[in-house]
């Protein structure tokens, strides 16, 4: 079976940034999931976050490469970019209903999750444990 992996805003964070602890560590992973041809996927809300946080804590000119990298990665589909649409934005809805005691974990994080599920992707490069408390199997690459 084909790998496959989700990577959240944690982890396109951790890979840009070198001043980040795990940036290493996450970069040989994400090297070996490409060269295993492991099928990367992320969302269009993760990029949301992954942008704005690029740009806040890199300088200019790293921030702008990083930009530059995601585009092309998702346009020539080294990444599957998925997309929350309003089926996706209500079942996060329900899922932040259900989980609102937890509110350390993002709507990002919610949606993330539906995606994952929806589409059998059971991996994820994240350090938010929450992702296994959700009680949908998933396992952390971190």
């Amino acid at each position: 079976m084909e790998s496959r992996v989700f990577i959240d805003t944690w982890g396109w964070v951790t890979l840009r940034d070198k001043s980040e602890s795990r940036h290493r560590s996450i970069s040989r992973k994400f090297q070996e999931l490409i060269e295993k041809k492991s099928k990367i996927f992320t969302s269009d809300y993760v990029l949301d976050e992954t942008i704005t946080l690029l740009f806040k804590r890199l300088p200019m000119e790293s921030a702008l490469e990083a930009l530059e990298q995601i585009e092309f990665a998702c346009s020539d589909n080294s990444i599957s970019l998925l997309h929350v649409d309003t089926a996706t934005f209500f079942k996060t809805l329900a899922m932040r209903k259900k989980f609102f005691d937890q509110p350390n974990i993002s709507f990002t994080d919610l949606s993330s999750a539906i995606l994952m599920s929806e589409r059998k992707i059971s991996r994820i490069i994240s350090a938010d444990a929450h992702f296994t408390h959700l009680g949908l199997s998933f396992e952390l690459i971190n």
